[in-house]
Formats: C-alpha cells, sequence, structure tokens
C-alpha cells in the first residue's frame, strides 16, 4: 500500500515519472472518480472524496499498472500493479483539522488563493473508512491468490 510519497515513490522506482503538478498544490478535499473496477472492490462507487496536500503527483504510470481512480486536477489518483501494489495520491489517514493545520503552516508557499479554496473544499466529506476498506479488500484479496 502507498500512500501519497509512496504512491510517487513506487511509480518512480518501477519505471513511471513524477513530476510537480502543473496546477500547483493539491490541498483540502478533492473528489476522485473511479475509472476502473476490479473484482475486489467492496461497495461499488462512482466517485469519492480524499484530503490531498502535496505538490508533485505521478505524470505517467510505470509499466503493468492499472490506473483505477482520478480527476481532472490529478489524473493518477489511485493505481494498482497486479497484486504487488495499490497506492492512492491522497492522505486517507489525515483529518481536515490536520490537512488545515500543515498547508496554513505552508501558507507562503501555497498562498492565500489556494488555502480559501481548501477551506471551502472542507463540506465534503473525505471517504476516509471507504478507502481504508478498499485497502483492506485488496490485501485481503492478494492474500486469497
Amino acid at each position: 500500500i502507498g500512500v501519497c510519497f509512496g504512491h510517487q515513490v513506487i511509480a518512480e522506482a518501477l519505471g513511471g515519472k513524477v513530476a510537480k503538478a502543473k496546477t500547483g498544490y493539491l490541498i483540502g478535499v478533492h473528489t476522485f472518480y473511479m475509472l476502473q473496477h476490479m473484482p475486489w472492490i467492496p461497495h461499488k462507487k462512482a466517485s469519492f472524496n480524499m484530503l490531498m496536500l502535496c505538490q508533485d503527483q505521478v505524470e505517467t504510470l510505470p509499466p503493468a499498472a492499472d490506473i483505477l481512480a482520478g480527476n481532472d486536477r490529478c489524473p493518477v489518483g489511485m493505481y494498482q500493479i497486479g497484486y504487488q501494489f495499490l497506492t492512492v495520491q491522497g492522505h486517507p489517514e489525515f483529518t481536515k483539522a490536520y490537512d488545515q493545520a500543515v498547508f496554513t503552516h505552508r501558507s507562503e508557499r501555497i498562498g492565500q488563493d489556494r488555502i480559501q479554496r481548501a477551506l471551502e473544499s472542507f463540506s465534503l466529506e473525505p471517504d476516509r473508512t471507504w478507502i481504508v476498506e478498499l485497502m483492506m479488500a485488496f490485501l485481503i484479496h492478494k492474500s486469497d491468490d
């Protein structure tokens, strides 16, 4: 399981490419759209919300990777490589309060306009439980093979 930097490191190590996001920092709650539903995914959803705090992101997937979810600001939001790796660019482990504390601390680099939009995005609830269930289902399915 790779989360944020882990998502990026796994991609880079296996032949993908990571770069600074062309749209700048992604902070706050963002909606991601499922592009594929693998058989192991429980409770199929068309989209989910995830807390974000990143400036870099995966631009090119490594060979054999399947993109599972993305959006216009982060096209590679979640990917899988066989049953060895499942990764997400966001932070399912964060709370809104923690996300806000970190991006507020970095306000000079991020900019007040972007911070204001992130605070407005907090009207959306992150699907933290669903993302954790998804990760657990991946690990359970992996161990069944």
